[in-house]
């Protein structure tokens, strides 16, 4: 599949939350307001594509030669969460207001289902390590687009009458179900007939 392929694939046909359902509850916690969706949707995308890069790395450099690919869930947890430690370093040299943002961010980047499972697909998927770059990096935008729509949609709805049962979470999974509806319009099949 082409880079432009994989990028509107990670992006929309396969969006992480609306088509794998690699969500957890940092998901539901970070479309309460516009501002945390893109922190936490920026923080997760940059976390993405690097932990796609080096688990790759790792899968195709040590464990997949060695005959070690039964400890591949184990490993990646591991570079994650190594990586998000690295990444809280480096956070350490921006202004004071986006480090303490950044940093309290990071635990919930580390123990985030979307990253493993984006990981394992890339790997399963027999990408290059450009192309698992590539994939990490769409799949990390195809979140932040989603956790930036949803939030925008509940700002949007705290204007409305809403049902008293459907107010809050269910109202957001709801919004949620009617995106992937409009996310499918971008199948995968069609994609490869369009984009090769």
């Amino acid at each position: 599949m082409s880079y432009i392929g994989i990028i509107v694939s990670f992006v929309f046909a396969g969006n992480i939350i609306l088509s794998q359902l690699l969500v957890g509850k940092a998901f539901i916690d970070m479309t309460r307001n516009m501002k945390s969706a893109f922190s936490f949707g920026l923080v997760l995308s940059c976390v993405a594509a690097l932990s796609c890069l080096a688990t790759w790395i790792l899968y195709r450099g040590i464990l997949e030669p060695f005959g070690l690919g039964y400890l591949q869930t184990l490993t990646f947890i591991l570079v994650i969460t190594g990586l998000t430690l690295i990444l809280e370093f480096f956070f350490e040299k921006l202004p004071a207001a986006l480090r303490r943002r950044a940093s309290s961010l990071l635990p919930l980047v580390s123990t985030n289902c979307a990253v493993l499972g984006l990981c394992l697909i890339s790997v399963r998927s027999g990408y290059s390590a450009l192309e698992s770059l590539t994939a990490g990096a769409a799949a990390g935008v195809g979140y932040f687009l989603t956790l930036f729509l949803l939030s925008t949609m509940r700002e949007a709805m705290k204007k409305e009458w809403i049902p008293r049962p459907f107010r809050g979470v269910p109202i957001t999974l709801i919004s949620a179900g009617l995106m992937a509806l409009a996310f499918m319009a971008f199948d995968e099949a069609l994609l490869k007939n369009l984009l090769g």
